[in-house]
């Protein structure tokens, strides 16, 4: 093997120098993959959760006219499909009534797939049925 003055291991730095790169590169497009994975999480959930504040919105008023019911309550008053940025969202709303038969409680769940799992965003309140009270000293 010849000895070129200073060159001795110049072919090991360099591979050493490649591979640090690839590794850089390659830890680049992870990081990169992994956040379009977040944002498109974070959208879902956002979604999800305006969806269910605007049901239990929904289910208030609802309330206030005197109109609750127990048992699994449609979907803003309609269908139950429901998709929002080519996501599919599986909506179910429940109303319980506690003892007092004043108040219901309402449990809102709106479920979807994200990358082969399922999730789900849950809200919960008690609701206020104004003319329950009538109703039952007449």
């Amino acid at each position: 093997m010849k000895n070129y003055g200073n060159e001795q291991g110049f072919l090991l730095m360099e591979a050493l120098l490649l591979s640090l790169a690839l590794i850089s590169l390659s830890s680049v497009f992870v990081v990169y993959r992994l956040s379009g994975q977040m944002h498109i999480g974070n959208q879902s959930r956002i979604a999800a959760l305006y969806l269910a504040q605007e049901q239990m919105a929904y289910v208030v008023e609802q309330g206030s006219r005197g109109a609750l019911h127990a048992g699994q309550l449609p979907w803003l008053g309609a269908e139950d499909a429901l998709s929002i940025n080519r996501r599919e969202y599986r909506p179910h709303t429940e109303a319980v009534m506690e003892e007092d038969e004043e108040f219901y409680r309402v449990k809102v769940v709106l479920a979807w797939d994200q990358l082969g799992e399922e999730r789900s965003i849950e809200l919960e309140r008690l609701v206020r049925n104004v003319a329950s009270k009538g109703k039952m000293h007449e």
